[in-house]
């Protein structure tokens, strides 16, 4: 383990007001037994990556497809923490796709063209 690694587990682990094997055993239990980390490691399987390879890859598309500086500054207009605003925004998305898709079966509307949203037509 290369010093820099230690020492930015024992930064965080004192960020967190944890033993340095606390924090370790937290991450791990995360990656490897949470849902969100066996979806990422059926993912990395998929994709023939590693899961540190497959983290990376999720983590780099999330803050290059997300305008991160400005969904912080909607958490903090809206008085979020930034979870919770991305959160709220992917679920409204999700309506206004969904209600998008429902008028453009229903009428013709061309709001999902208007917002930018493919539809697709069997």
């Amino acid at each position: 383990m290369s010093s820099v690694l230690l020492k930015a587990i024992e930064t965080q682990s004192k960020q967190e007001d944890a033993s340095r094997s606390g924090f370790m055993a937290s991450v791990l239990t995360f990656l490897l037994l949470s849902s969100t980390g066996q979806q990422l490691q059926e993912d990395a399987r998929v994709n023939n990556l590693t899961l540190a390879q497959e983290l990376e890859q999720t983590l780099a598309l999330f803050e290059q497809q997300l305008f991160q500086k400005q969904v912080s500054q909607l958490a903090v207009t809206c008085q979020r923490s930034l979870d919770r605003m991305l959160i709220y925004l992917a679920l409204l998305g999700l309506r206004v796709y969904q209600e998008g898709e429902r008028l453009d079966r229903g009428a013709g509307s061309e709001l999902p063209t208007i917002l930018g949203l493919e539809t697709r037509h069997s």
